[in-house]
């Protein structure tokens, strides 16, 4: 590695520091509230150390680097986001979405991935990953910006609610 200023051994110490520290990290409702609106996916525990989807979020979370991590033991908190349990905050569609699933966190990571990816979404660098990565089937809508609002538009949305975890459903703004 060829040294340039130091931003690889930047790169470097965060890494190790995010795969040795804590896999989730404890946050008073303030520290919550700053992250969910900073962060693009933030997967919160809301409830007692004890609890068995403690064990669960936390066993998601040593494997998992989408997502950042929180838990909160605060009754109050919880109350005042409408949860309990395993929640996942994200900047699309229902921001809010809560798991209901099984308690272990394979179950947990199958519930979550899909909801990494909007229902309908423009195809752009970053949605590369959920696409190729993952060998997802994908029905691609080639349409000008002028047809956002058009009838067929519409009907590729309805679509893209019928088959919802079958098939991801992208646009792309490329006609020719």
């Amino acid at each position: 590695m060829e040294y340039n200023g130091g931003r690889e051994k930047d790169t470097i110490v965060s890494w190790i520091l995010k795969k040795t520290g804590p896999p989730s990290i404890e946050a008073t409702c303030d520290e919550l509230k700053k992250h969910i609106e900073e962060k693009k996916f933030v997967m919160v525990h809301f409830g007692a150390e004890s609890d068995a989807a403690r064990a669960t979020h936390t066993g998601f979370a040593q494997t998992n680097d989408k997502f950042s991590f929180f838990h909160n033991t605060d009754a109050a908190c919880a109350s005042s986001y409408g949860a309990s349990g395993i929640t996942l905050f994200r900047k699309f569609e229902e921001t809010q979405v809560a798991y209901t699933g099984a308690n272990d966190s394979d179950s947990l990571a199958a519930w979550a991935q899909p909801l990494t990816v909007p229902m309908v979404f423009l195809f752009e660098e970053d949605m590369i990953e959920p696409i190729f990565d993952k060998q997802q089937n994908v029905v691609f809508l080639f349409r000008g910006d002028k047809d956002k609002d058009s009838a067929f538009q519409k009907t590729f949305e309805e679509a893209a609610k019928a088959h919802k975890g079958k098939l991801l459903f992208s646009y792309s703004g490329v006609t020719d």
